[in-house]
């Protein structure tokens, strides 16, 4: 990961801390030191969200990437990894799970009406 202890660029940006603003006059604070955002899309998909991505393309120019940003259990090394393992098929159908029939709930009819 990058250090961002000390102050990390235009605009006021201290301790990787940013303010992004849109068009609609809404203000998100990013933290790029704690991976966060105001609007909670970061903290909830472990991607960085429109204004992290906005922050990060600003800062390019002093070494940072967007790639440093994504969690590392979304990397292409960790999925590679993940799929490296063969699953070996089952050779007989005794060894699959067996179907469960559903029982009826009505009682059987004793006698049938003639």
């Amino acid at each position: 990961m990058l250090d961002l202890e000390e102050d990390v660029g235009p605009d006021g940006a201290i301790d990787g801390v940013l303010t992004a603003s849109s068009k609609k006059f809404s203000q998100d604070c990013i933290n790029l030191k704690e991976h966060t955002c105001t609007c909670n899309v970061w903290q909830l998909t472990e991607l960085p969200c429109k204004h992290a991505v906005a922050a990060i393309f600003r800062l390019k120019n002093m070494g940072y990437k967007l790639e440093d940003f994504v969690d590392k259990s979304l990397t292409m090394d960790a999925v590679r990894a993940a799929y490296s393992y063969v699953i070996q098929p089952v050779n007989s159908d005794d060894y699959w799970i067996p179907q469960l029939v559903k029982e009826s709930s009505l009682p059987n009819r004793k006698g049938k009406k003639e």
